[in-house]
Formats: C-alpha cells, structure tokens, sequence
C-alpha cells in the first residue's frame, strides 16, 4: 500500500492531488529506496488510454521529483516503478 500524505479524502480528488499525496507519503518514508508495483496497468489503459497516460507521467515525475534533493529537503530517495507486476 502506498502511503498518502495528505490523504485523499473525496472519490473525485484531482489528479495534482494524488501526485502531491504521493510525493507526500513516501518522503515521509524513513528509507531511500521506495517501489511501486502495478499489477495490472493494461486495465485503466483498456478502459480509459488518457487516464492511464497521466497516471504513468505522475510516476515517471515521481522518480525525478523524489531524486531531487531539493525537493526532498536533501533527502532523496530512490523510486522503482514496476508495472504489470504482482
């Protein structure tokens, strides 16, 4: 599970609030190495290509962003996204 920090509150959240609640979360993670897995990426990019489209640059931003000791108050982490894994 990936923590959120804030934590998303309504069904209808943005999108700019999942990245921050992400970023937020795991830079409160006390270890340089975080992973993300996706099982299944192939179903939000069946049922909705656009959505799927910008949840993927959220993550691919998120590796950079966390990397970025400026962003990370000079504690940057190290992300891995694995997708289509269990």
């Amino acid at each position: 599970r990936c923590p959120l920090d804030p934590p998303l509150q309504r069904v209808n959240d943005s999108w700019d609030a999942l990245s921050d609640s992400i970023f937020g979360g795991l830079g409160d993670v006390d270890e340089p190495l975080a992973v993300i897995a996706w099982a299944d990426p192939s179903t939000l990019a069946d049922a909705d290509p656009e959505a799927s489209r910008i949840a993927l640059d959220i993550l691919y931003n998120l590796v950079e962003d966390l990397a970025n000791p400026e962003f990370t108050a000079g504690h940057p982490k190290d992300l891995a996204i694995l997708l289509g894994a269990d």
